[in-house]
C-alpha cells in the first residue's frame, strides 16, 4: 500500500513552534482577560465605597473612623424597621481589612474621606 513518509526534523520542530506559539497566545489573552475583569470591578468597587463613605456623612456628619467601621456599620432610615448596610458583601482580607480585586488594601484618608486603591498602576483612579 502507501507508505507514509516519514517528517522531517524541521517539519517536527515547526509544529512544536506552532503548538508553543499558539498556547502563548491562549494564555496572555486569558491574562488580559481577567486583568480587564478586575480593572472593571475595581472601578466599581470604588463608586460603591465612595458612595458609602457619602451617604455615611450624610447620616453622621463626619466621615467613618476608618473603612472596616464602614463596612460593619448599618443605618436606618427614619420610620422603617429594617436595618441596612453601609457597603453590603465588602471584600475582606484575614486581618479585617477592606481589599481590593487584587488583593490590596484601599488607602482613606479620615479628613477628606477619599478613598484609592494601593495597588499599583492604580492610585489615582
Amino acid at each position: 500500500m502507501f507508505e507514509r513518509p516519514s517528517r522531517k526534523w524541521f517539519e517536527q520542530v515547526l509544529i512544536v513552534f506552532l503548538v508553543v506559539v499558539v498556547g502563548f497566545l491562549v494564555a496572555s489573552n486569558a491574562y488580559y482577560q481577567s486583568r480587564s475583569g478586575k480593572q472593571r470591578t475595581l472601578f466599581y468597587q470604588l463608586e460603591i465605597l465612595r458612595s458609602s463613605i457619602n451617604l455615611y456623612k450624610f447620616i453622621n456628619g463626619r466621615n467613618p473612623g476608618n473603612l472596616e467601621a464602614l463596612a460593619a456599620g448599618v443605618y436606618k432610615f427614619p420610620n422603617e424597621e429594617q436595618t441596612r448596610r453601609y457597603i453590603e458583601n465588602a471584600p475582606i482580607d484575614r486581618e479585617g481589612k477592606v481589599i481590593d480585586p487584587f488583593q490590596n488594601p484601599y488607602f482613606y484618608d479620615v479628613k477628606t474621606g477619599w478613598i484609592r486603591s494601593s495597588t499599583s498602576g492604580y492610585e489615582f483612579w
